[in-house]
Protein backbone atom coordinates (compact mmCIF):
# COMPACT_ATOMS: atom_id res chain seq x y z
CA UNK A 1 0.00 0.00 0.00
CA UNK A 2 1.00 3.34 -0.66
CA UNK A 3 1.38 6.03 2.01
CA UNK A 4 -0.45 9.39 1.41
CA UNK A 5 1.47 12.90 1.90
CA UNK A 6 1.68 14.75 4.93
CA UNK A 7 1.81 18.67 4.78
CA UNK A 8 3.88 20.34 7.59
CA UNK A 9 4.44 23.80 8.38
CA UNK A 10 5.27 26.41 10.88
CA UNK A 11 3.56 30.08 11.31
CA UNK A 12 5.45 32.60 12.23
CA UNK A 13 5.38 36.68 12.67
CA UNK A 14 7.40 39.23 10.92
CA UNK A 15 10.49 38.42 13.22
CA UNK A 16 10.41 34.47 12.74
CA UNK A 17 9.19 34.36 16.66
CA UNK A 18 6.03 31.45 16.65
CA UNK A 19 2.43 32.03 16.51
CA UNK A 20 0.84 29.45 19.12
CA UNK A 21 -2.88 28.71 18.76
CA UNK A 22 -3.55 29.62 15.38
CA UNK A 23 -5.72 28.18 13.23
CA UNK A 24 -5.18 26.29 9.86
CA UNK A 25 -7.31 25.37 7.58
CA UNK A 26 -6.86 22.61 4.10
CA UNK A 27 -8.64 22.59 1.52
CA UNK A 28 -8.04 21.65 -2.23
CA UNK A 29 -7.10 23.87 -5.06
CA UNK A 30 -9.05 22.47 -7.35
CA UNK A 31 -11.01 19.17 -7.35
CA UNK A 32 -9.19 16.23 -7.83
CA UNK A 33 -9.51 11.89 -7.95
CA UNK A 34 -10.97 10.73 -5.19
CA UNK A 35 -12.44 12.34 -1.74
CA UNK A 36 -11.39 15.91 -1.42
CA UNK A 37 -8.86 16.74 1.03
CA UNK A 38 -9.89 19.46 3.61
CA UNK A 39 -9.45 20.37 7.60
CA UNK A 40 -8.67 22.56 10.75
CA UNK A 41 -6.01 22.38 12.75
CA UNK A 42 -4.10 24.76 15.30
CA UNK A 43 -0.73 25.64 15.68
CA UNK A 44 1.29 24.53 18.54
CA UNK A 45 3.62 26.36 21.01
CA UNK A 46 6.33 26.30 18.62
CA UNK A 47 3.81 27.39 15.29
CA UNK A 48 3.74 23.79 13.84
CA UNK A 49 1.21 22.22 12.01
CA UNK A 50 0.52 19.35 10.34
CA UNK A 51 -2.05 17.54 7.93
CA UNK A 52 -1.61 13.91 7.03
CA UNK A 53 -3.01 11.34 4.57
CA UNK A 54 -3.61 14.06 1.58
CA UNK A 55 -3.37 13.52 -2.05
CA UNK A 56 -0.86 14.06 -3.86
CA UNK A 57 -2.38 17.51 -5.47
CA UNK A 58 -2.03 21.10 -5.24
CA UNK A 59 -3.65 22.68 -1.52
CA UNK A 60 -4.53 25.66 -0.07
CA UNK A 61 -3.75 26.82 3.12
CA UNK A 62 -5.39 29.72 5.14
CA UNK A 63 -4.19 30.93 8.47
CA UNK A 64 -6.71 32.82 11.24
CA UNK A 65 -5.37 34.23 14.58
CA UNK A 66 -7.14 32.88 17.44
CA UNK A 67 -9.00 36.73 17.95
CA UNK A 68 -10.48 35.39 14.19
CA UNK A 69 -8.08 37.71 11.74
CA UNK A 70 -5.52 37.28 9.18
CA UNK A 71 -1.42 37.91 10.06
Amino acid sequence: LASAGEIRGRVVDERGAPLASWQVQLQDEAAGDGAPDWGTTKTDVEGRFEFVDVHDRAHRLDVTSPTGGYP
